[in-house]
């Protein structure tokens, strides 16, 4: 079960994982509540209570839209806090899920300010790029390179922050969501 924060760009990127695994591993996405992270972390509380049978994992996915937003950053770790007492496994990203996209493409660590400035940078790979856009098809074929790139990131960012996911700038955890989806499938 992976509980979104994004409606659009995360949405289609996971939907397309749910259609290239669905017969070998069920996927749900609830439907989007909002954007707030504690909102992501209720969805995701509410839809496993709601299902049937427990799902073996459950995920939120959410951003802290970077640095510079202080009451965000508050609002992520009270969520990430808030998952764990749960049970519920954290894919943050610092600042935005399109720093994610990027790591298909290009090793980062620059400072982002925000997530328009990712976007910038996803546009000389994925032209016309914007929230909403489904680039699941072009991403799908570099998601090993993403994940070598996340991990490395982490390692590194991590030298220079705490171990707490919202002051590792520039970082994504989602590499380890898609790693688990791709485990068991």
């Amino acid at each position: 079960m992976i509980a979104l924060e994004d409606e659009r760009s995360a949405r289609l990127y996971f939907e397309g994982f749910r259609k290239e695994l669905r017969a070998r591993r069920k996927v749900v996405i609830p439907d989007w509540s909002g954007s707030d992270p504690k909102s992501v972390v209720q969805a995701a509380k509410k839809a496993r209570q709601e299902e049937d049978s427990p799902p073996d994992e459950v995920w939120v996915v959410f951003d802290t839209e970077g640095e510079q937003n202080v009451p965000r950053q508050q609002a992520a770790r009270s969520a990430i806090d808030q998952a764990r007492s749960l049970g519920i496994q954290t894919a943050v990203s610092n600042p935005t899920f399109e720093y994610w996209l990027l790591l298909h493409f290009e090793w980062c660590v620059k400072t982002l300010a925000d997530g328009a400035a990712v976007c910038h940078l996803l546009k000389k790979h994925i032209p016309g790029y914007d929230k909403g856009y489904d680039c699941y098809s072009i991403t799908r074929p570099h998601v090993q390179t993403a994940i070598e790139h996340a991990k490395r990131v982490f390692t590194e960012r991590h030298r220079y922050s705490s171990n707490h996911h919202c002051d590792c700038h520039p970082c994504t955890e989602v590499y380890r969501l898609v790693e688990s989806l791709l485990s068991e499938a």
